[in-house]
């Protein structure tokens, strides 16, 4: 009996098997519906594509289409749905990454530099120094590493591009009626992930691929579509990944003496020479001319610090050697003792071990030459000319701290008496879903007397400047002014 009941059981699975596939070479592609657009604040272009089954063939425009190749389309739309990036899928193998390493470095070579368009953030980076024989080996081995790319695999393509926005979207009409479609906003590479309509997303390179194939040379998002910018995006992943290591070991090829002064009272954390780099606190005053100044950025500390406080560390490179590394090691712990003599701040700094606090040096004193006019040119945009003179006699005794606390920097004077004044925070709302910044003890709402934006606020970024004393006590001074 249960021999019978097996047999049977295997007639119907055969009968259904045949069933389905008879059923499976009925449904045949009537249609398919290629749309891609990009563009931006500037205006867009898009192409549209459509290929009708004609008896036995395909076409577009009158031209065939390989039936392949729109067989390739339907079995990667009916796929299941990859849930990530995939190496596998990606093409990403041993091989290929041999393949391309070489022909990434040259931009690498001499990358670094300034912002070229508003319309992209993080900036982009051009010009710079002339990388170094150990940092092309260590981008080599680091590009070529299959293990050290699976893990950079999530952070592939998260660059922004601010006013720049791309779609595309596929629709396949079978011939009695059902359709398959996926759509994308998506400006990374292979344009992942897709939208598939009731079955999520999918993280499905083969879709990017076939849907490429089928698009005309010079069709809007193409290249996008063939991963071809998925190599440039694992080289900016790999650099990210590396930076540290990267960066360090440039500075010790042109700066080796210059660090090794530093180490005899100091750990050196980070280090690097570069040209790009500007805040409020140094470089030139304009992007465009920041190749003019070269210099070495080192994050550094004592061993005595609290474990969340660092010297911020900027010193000129000219003549391919560091300067000023004497005058920092005689004149540095002036200010450090400073900020670790405010109980107040310190009671902060224990109690917030997550809050970086760097002390900043910049050439040949904490509050730069620069720092002093950008302050200048706040204060006088906030209407508080009386604080210039204030600063301005005091600016060689003066500490200034940068503070990050959750995700919001902020820049404080700390005066040789120990009262303190904020002078700029970062306060775009985005930063916090409440959008009150955490500045110390206070809050945006505590301190904002008077403030307004920034004489240098950036696109997307909101730099308030305040001008609000902290008492020696740590108590908020009187906002009347004066």
């Amino acid at each position: 009996m249960r021999i019978q009941f097996a047999v049977l059981r295997l007639v119907v699975f055969v009968v259904l098997a045949r069933t389905c596939s008879f059923a499976e070479a009925q449904k045949i592609v009537k249609r398919v519906v290629i749309y891609s657009y990009a563009g931006g604040l500037g205006g867009g272009s898009n192409t549209l594509v459509t290929i009708q089954r004609k008896g036995s063939k395909y076409l577009l425009n009158g031209q065939p289409v390989s039936a392949v190749q729109v067989q390739s389309l339907v079995d990667a739309l009916s796929a299941p749905p990859l849930t990530k990036m995939d190496m596998t899928n990606l093409g990403i193998t041993n091989e290929w990454l041999a393949s391309k390493v070489e022909s990434e470095w040259p931009r690498l070579r001499t990358g670094g530099g300034i912002i070229t368009t508003a319309s992209e953030w993080p900036p982009v980076r051009v010009g710079g120094i002339e990388k170094t024989a150990s940092q092309k080996k260590l981008f080599q081995e680091s590009f070529t590493n299959l293990n050290l790319v699976a893990n950079i695999l999530p952070y592939i393509g998260l660059s922004i591009r601010l006013d720049y926005f791309a779609y595309c979207k596929v629709e396949i009409v079978f011939n009695h009626g059902s359709k398959l479609s996926a759509e994308s906003y998506s400006y990374s590479p292979f344009m992942l992930p897709w939208s598939m309509k009731g079955r999520g997303f999918t993280y499905n390179a083969d879709i990017s691929r076939a849907i490429a194939a089928l698009l005309p040379a010079e069709s809007v998002n193409k290249s996008t579509l063939a991963g071809d910018e998925l190599a440039s995006e694992i080289t900016s992943a790999v650099i990210n990944s590396i930076e540290r290591e990267w960066n360090l070991l440039g500075s010790e090829e042109r700066a080796g003496e210059a660090l090794k002064m530093l180490r005899t009272a100091y750990e050196i954390i980070t280090a690097e020479i570069t040209p790009y780099l500007i805040e409020p606190e140094y470089g030139t005053y304009d992007y465009f001319d920041a190749l003019q100044e070269i210099d070495l950025h080192a994050t550094i500390r004592r061993s005595n610090f609290p474990s969340n406080v660092t010297d911020t560390l900027v010193l000129r490179y000219a003549d391919e050697k560091v300067k000023g590394v004497d005058e920092f090691l005689k004149s540095a712990a002036k200010y450090e003792d400073l900020v670790l003599s405010v109980p107040w701040l310190n009671g902060y700094i224990r109690d917030n071990p997550h809050a970086a606090v760097r002390i900043s040096y910049v050439h040949d004193k904490s509050f730069s030459d620069k720092a002093m006019d950008v302050f200048a040119a706040d204060m006088k945009l906030l209407g508080r000319e009386d604080l210039i003179e204030q600063v301005k006699s005091q600016q060689a005794g003066i500490a200034l701290l940068l503070i990050n606390d959750t995700n919001t920097e902020s820049h404080w004077l700390l005066f040789p008496d120990k009262h303190m004044m904020l002078w700029r925070y970062d306060g775009s709302s985005w930063l916090r879903h409440d959008g009150s910044p955490r500045l110390l003890k206070w809050t945006a709402k505590d301190v904002q007397w008077g403030g307004r934006e920034c004489s240098d606020s950036l696109i997307l970024r909101s730099i308030i400047c305040s001008g609000r004393e902290i008492t020696p006590e740590g108590t908020l001074a009187s906002s009347t002014r004066r």
